[in-house]
């Protein structure tokens, strides 16, 4: 089951760390915590359950439940990583920049962005995320790791 997020979220991470914290207005969303060995990021949501992304071979993250089941996936576009498919049970959105510069990106339909990821210009520790509409945490999820992680989401990792 889905949970969707809607309004201004911020993500932060502190100075060195491998931890962020994903808010929204109505507090608390997530905690997810990097491995820097396996390029994956264990996911901790509010009501303590967990799940997991993980490459799954070049340019593909796979995001699973506490059950190891697949509720996720980010697959990538273009070779510059600039664009990705982020899918899962009951979603399917692009996720493209919009300025590599200014660290923006869109996530939505083919077409029709609902939401934009705004990665932080002097610091790659916050991003903010504008959406309307609700949407998955998933999705949300699965768009962050390729921005936040570019050099890592895109190389291959444990084959599934």
């Amino acid at each position: 089951m889905s949970r969707y997020v809607k309004g201004p979220i911020q993500a932060r991470s502190p100075f060195l760390s491998r931890i962020w914290e994903f808010r929204g207005p109505d507090g608390p969303l997530a905690k997810v915590q990097r491995s820097v060995r396996d390029r994956s990021s264990r996911i901790i949501l509010t009501d303590e359950s967990e799940w997991q992304i993980e490459p799954a071979g070049w340019g593909r993250l796979v995001l699973s439940d506490e059950t190891g089941e697949t509720i996720g996936e980010a697959t990538r576009d273009s070779l510059s990583g600039r664009s990705w498919q982020i899918s899962g049970r009951a979603f399917g959105y692009d996720l493209t920049v919009d300025s590599m510069l200014r660290r923006r990106w869109s996530l939505g339909p083919s077409g029709s962005p609902i939401a934009t990821l705004h990665g932080g210009i002097l610091s790659f520790n916050t991003m903010r995320i504008e959406t309307g509409l609700p949407i998955p945490l998933e999705a949300l999820l699965l768009a962050w790791h390729p921005i936040v992680r570019a050099w890592e989401a895109a190389s291959a990792g444990r084959g599934r």
